[in-house]
């Protein structure tokens, strides 16, 4: 079972809240009408990655180093130009490391959400079988869709 959200022309699939980690994957799902010419039916486009939290304090951290880079050669530069060593240069191992534990820390979570991101998969094959068997499945209690009781 996976939890998910559902809008109007995509969903969203997550691993559910009880086995979820900071690398646990989701699937993002666009729903389009297919191109071929007067055939009734649905083109799907989906997409694994992190979920957008993550996602962006990757992004922020690849921007900081950035920033801290981009300070340091600008100013080992003022120091050429002005005659004086460029000893600013001497942050620039630490940005490459910086650089090089940032795309670690991807790989790592990538590895270590690949057996999500099959159940995920998984997942969505055997509902878009079902549906194949049975369009009924697309109606509320069906394969993708739960009604939610209210409260």
């Amino acid at each position: 079972m996976m939890s998910g959200i559902v809008a109007s022309d995509r969903f969203e699939l997550y691993v559910p809240s009880d086995r979820q980690h900071l690398w646990s994957p989701q699937l993002s799902v666009e729903v389009s009408p297919a191109d071929a010419g007067g055939v009734e039916g649905a083109r799907l486009r989906g997409w694994f990655g992190p979920h957008p939290h993550v996602w962006a304090l990757y992004v922020a951290m690849g921007a900081a180093t950035a920033f801290g880079t981009l300070v340091a050669v600008s100013f080992a530069y003022a120091q050429w130009v002005m005659g004086q060593a460029p000893s600013a240069l001497w942050a620039l191992p630490s940005s490459l490391l910086a650089w090089v534990a940032l795309y670690s820390i991807a790989r790592l979570g990538r590895r270590w959400g690949a057996e999500q991101v099959e159940e995920l998969r998984g997942f969505l094959e055997r509902g878009l079988a079902a549906i194949e068997r049975d369009p009924s499945t697309l109606r509320p209690n069906g394969v993708f869709m739960r009604e939610r009781k209210s409260a």
